[in-house]
């Protein structure tokens, strides 16, 4: 190879460096897959501290608080008492962040599973005319829904490899 008034020799496809097969549409994917999954988790910290701040009794109140604990508030006293409120609570503040962890080991079933948990969390807040709370589910669950179509189709993709554990 020479060079030519007009610049380097061309680089010849033998000598050039290739990707792994599939591999920029992969981490694609995969980044994609994860970004969805972590709503979960963000969704999960935030409605903890929500929570947390509702239970000192701090007037302040975040866009991500849940319907569950809008309902459980509404019923403490008349039929669930305050620690057993906190416990359903808790029961599905975990729940959400088990299904963002396997979700971002690419379970389909957690991306499933916690869709459904966070819509029926929404239209409860859309019964309550929360406008506002179910627009910010609406929002997340097309973040997570992004995710899911992203975990499917890197299983088309790679259907016998394992996502990378980053």
């Amino acid at each position: 190879m020479s060079t030519t008034p007009s610049g380097p020799a061309p680089i010849s496809p033998a000598s050039s460096p290739r990707p792994a097969a599939g591999g920029g549409i992969r981490e694609g994917l995969e980044d994609n897959m994860r970004s969805g999954a972590n709503w979960f988790l963000i969704i999960a910290g935030l409605s903890t501290l929500n929570f947390a701040l509702e239970l000192f009794r701090v007037p302040v109140r975040m866009l991500f608080g849940l319907g569950v604990t809008q309902v459980l508030r509404g019923i403490e006293g008349k039929t669930l008492t305050a620690s057993q409120s906190l416990a359903v609570s808790a029961a599905f503040l975990v729940i959400l962040v088990l299904c963002g962890v396997w979700a971002r080991k690419a379970s389909q079933g957690a991306f499933f599973a916690g869709i459904l948990l966070y819509a029926m969390d929404g239209a409860l807040l859309f019964y309550f005319s929360d406008w506002l709370g179910g627009a910010v589910h609406l929002y997340a669950l097309f973040r997570m829904w992004q995710g899911l179509s992203a975990c499917r189709e890197l299983a088309a993709l790679l259907p016998d490899a394992a996502v990378s554990p980053s």
